[in-house]
């Protein structure tokens, strides 16, 4: 998962610092607080097109001297992609600070991309993903054909004891052919899941 360092009273009371000036991710992202100093009251929201993206389990967060909070944004996956800001505000609105956000699935695409292409790190604390050496496929692959030719064996066998019972039981053509197209349809998407 996906982290989002900020810290808080490191070197000033009040002052609010961010690993990273931006922050991207794919999915799901944990907000990590350190507080460094005095006991503070710490608030988070996201604006624009984030705040109906992302639900967060509690906004208002209390931390005393040298705790650390990790507080799970949750994606709503019918709401993303999405850019805005997250916007933190410490000590009952003293001090403020925006961090700009994207969460954007293809983002993962784009890092398994930018992985095959280099091999380098970087640190999992700023909010970026580290990269990693790409992997080999497993040879997994005949065990997974095996399975799709036994479901879709069985769902033959399926369609055509139904067929059978409707043929002898004297219904109507049309409705055999519609049990046919269901029948086929559920095949096929049952053969598109294996592939």
């Amino acid at each position: 998962m996906d982290r989002l360092v900020v810290n808080i009273n490191q070197a000033e009371l009040h002052e609010i610092h961010a690993e990273t000036e931006r922050f991207e991710t794919a999915n799901e992202f944990a907000i990590i607080v350190k507080n460094h100093g005095e006991p503070s009251h710490i608030h988070l929201s996201f604006n624009d097109e984030l705040s109906e993206a992302i639900s967060l389990p509690e906004t208002n967060h209390f931390l005393k001297p040298d705790d650390e909070i990790s507080v799970a944004a949750k994606v709503i996956p019918a709401k993303i992609p999405a850019t805005g800001e997250l916007e933190i505000s410490l000590a009952y609105g003293a001090e403020q600070t925006t961090i700009p956000v994207e969460v954007d699935p293809e983002y993962a695409q784009k890092t398994t991309v930018a992985t095959s292409q280099s091999t380098g790190s970087t640190d999992s604390g700023t909010g970026q993903r580290e990269k990693k050496k790409a992997q080999p496929a497993s040879s997994g692959g005949s065990q997974s054909g095996k399975q799709t030719i036994a479901v879709l064996g069985a769902g033959m066998i399926a369609l055509g004891v139904a067929v059978l019972g409707l043929v002898q039981s004297g219904i109507s053509p049309v409705v055999l052919l519609g049990t046919l197209v269901v029948f086929g349809t559920v095949g096929g998407g049952i053969f598109y899941l294996f592939q």
